[in-house]
């Protein structure tokens, strides 16, 4: 009988080691930006989706507005990863973008119904 070896672990430690990494960091008072990953590439896109979904104040701007068309485009954008990542992802990394793109459309779609409810004249650009 052959044992099934769950790789997820791996990746569950890497970013553990990296959160710890980052505490330690601000504790000492440096910031350091976090190394590039696959995680932060997605984590960007998400944190694009949240600023317009109206959740987080624009960097900018400093301001929350909703924008459903910037939601939207970071959706696409997850989207285009997945399609293009296809085949050469960690089990945990595909969970994680599937996972992530699912909440993302299904809020969109609420957002969407939301607005079309309330007869608002926001209508999210294609």
């Amino acid at each position: 009988m052959e044992k099934k070896v769950d790789g997820a672990w791996k990746d569950r430690a890497e970013q553990e080691k990296k959160k710890a990494e980052e505490k330690a960091r601000r504790e000492a008072g440096t910031r350091e930006p976090p190394s590039a990953s696959f995680a932060m590439l997605l984590e960007a896109y998400a944190y694009q989706a949240e600023i317009g979904f109206g959740d987080v104040e624009d960097p900018k701007g400093g301001r929350i507005e909703r924008d459903l068309s910037i939601a939207k485009f970071a959706i696409d954008m997850l989207g285009i990863i997945e399609e293009k990542t296809k085949g050469n992802l960690t089990s945990a990394e595909e969970s994680v973008l599937r996972s992530l793109l699912q909440n993302l459309r299904l809020r969109y779609l609420d957002a969407i119904r939301g607005e079309e409810d309330s007869g608002g004249d926001e209508a999210p650009t294609e």
